[in-house]
């Protein structure tokens, strides 16, 4: 594993000490060396200058100017810079074993041997290429990834990938798509709206807030087999386009975005600590129409006009989040409501998707692989009436006026919450 780990990757690649097993050097290492024209010049210097003291001030400045560099320097982490030579990712293609995880220090560092830990070697020498792409169109000085409270997403391993796996393998349209998602995050002002909306969810005291809880059709159910949270959505009893009439679509969306930023929290915390790099989902989306709650198709529509608008958003802004996502009983009046979807749903995203029937024996086999048999709810489990008849979350039907009645008296209920 890595050893002489200083301040920043670069200046610990300058060390060059020899690794416990005779190694000749660690792949981050390799990846600075390869970074820089004339590969096998390079590698020859580098060579001769293992068997003499090292000319520290010299080095530190090689080393810095590659990609990596403007990832990892301490002394050049602030402040957008030009990369003057091509990137080469040869050195970083070469498979590596690894030893037990020891976490650096920076949090960026981490999570890029992480990703190398994680990923093929072709793979990684493409999210270097692109990490490069990325820097030298300028997105690290985005306003996206330099405002108070942002994350350096241009300069985020586990970012790059996503973005990259979502247009496969392709560096322009992955920057393209995440000066996009940049973009949208700074016109909309995530970030601020994030941090005046958890309070609020949490405190649970406005109008909005309390109405949402009380119809919601979400739920995190726990963590699945790998330590990452998994969400129930229940649209067999969802009003969303109810919701949305009462509260607003941007409120819907800050509601869902957080869950989602909620889930990429816990996975890079995990990652952070394993050193095992895994962003993607498990999501339960139940459709069955069990008849508690009323006008099945008609709530699929008036659905339709929010998703149709936040469908590219949580796509675009958030893309291959999903591992596995399990459609469970399934009516036939589901058909309509999924011909009208479908087309919003990204080809890779559909082939993660498994369609189920009515009975849990159609799915429960498959699922236990990722969810452990006690997160996943007993009306899953099983198909017995009272198990379903208690199910939750509920959602129902949002009465109209309903966030009036929630605003003029938080003790009152609208007529027909459960």
């Amino acid at each position: 594993m890595l050893r002489g780990l200083g301040s920043c990757v670069c200046c610990w690649a300058e060390r060059r000490q020899e690794p416990s097993g005779g190694a000749s050097s660690a792949p981050l290492a390799e990846s600075l060396l390869s970074s820089r024209p004339s590969l096998q010049k390079q590698r020859q210097q580098a060579e001769s200058a293992a068997l003499a003291p090292p000319d520290k001030s010299r080095q530190h400045k090689s080393s810095s100017e590659g990609p990596w560099g403007r990832v990892f320097c301490c002394r050049r982490r602030a402040g957008p810079s030009s990369i003057e030579e091509p990137f080469s990712a040869e050195g970083a293609a070469r498979p590596r074993e690894w030893g037990p995880w020891v976490r650096p220090a920076d949090n960026l560092e981490a999570e890029w041997q992480a990703v190398q830990r994680t990923i093929s070697p072709e793979e990684f020498a493409k999210v270097m290429k692109f990490r490069s792409v990325v820097h030298a169109k300028g997105l690290d000085s985005h306003a996206a990834c330099t405002a108070a409270g942002s994350e350096p997403h241009s300069r985020q391993a586990s970012t790059l990938v996503r973005f990259l796996r979502a247009r496969g393998g392709d560096c322009e349209a992955a920057a393209k798509m995440l000066q996009g998602a940049l973009d949208w995050r700074r016109d909309f002002d995530i970030d601020a709206k994030l941090r005046a909306w958890r309070p609020e969810w949490d405190e649970g005291a406005s109008a909005r807030v309390r109405l949402i809880k009380t119809f919601t059709f979400i739920a995190e159910l726990g963590l699945d087999n790998e330590g990452l949270p998994v969400f129930l959505h229940r649209h067999s009893q969802a009003d969303l386009g109810g919701l949305v009439r009462e509260v607003g679509s941007e409120p819907a969306l800050l509601y869902m975005v957080s869950m989602i930023e909620r889930q990429f929290e816990v996975a890079r915390a995990r990652m952070l600590k394993t050193g095992n790099f895994l962003t993607n989902f498990i999501e339960i989306h139940d459709v069955g129409n069990y008849g508690y709650v009323g006008g099945y198709l008609s709530r699929g529509v008036g659905a339709a006009a929010f998703f149709k608008t936040a469908s590219p958003v949580l796509d675009n802004v958030y893309p291959e989040r999903v591992r596995v996502c399990f459609l469970v009983r399934m009516p036939l009046a589901f058909t309509a409501v999924w011909r009208m979807f479908s087309p919003m749903v990204p080809p890779a995203t559909k082939n993660k998707i498994r369609l189920k029937g009515y009975a849990a024996s159609s799915w429960m086999d498959e699922m236990r692989e990722f969810i452990p048999e006690d997160v996943i709810p007993a009306f899953l489990r099983g198909d017995l009436v009272s198990d379903l008849a208690k199910a939750t979350p509920w959602g129902g039907f949002v009465p109209k006026d309903a966030l009036h009645t929630f605003e003029k008296d938080a003790s009152t209920q609208p007529a027909g919450m459960r």
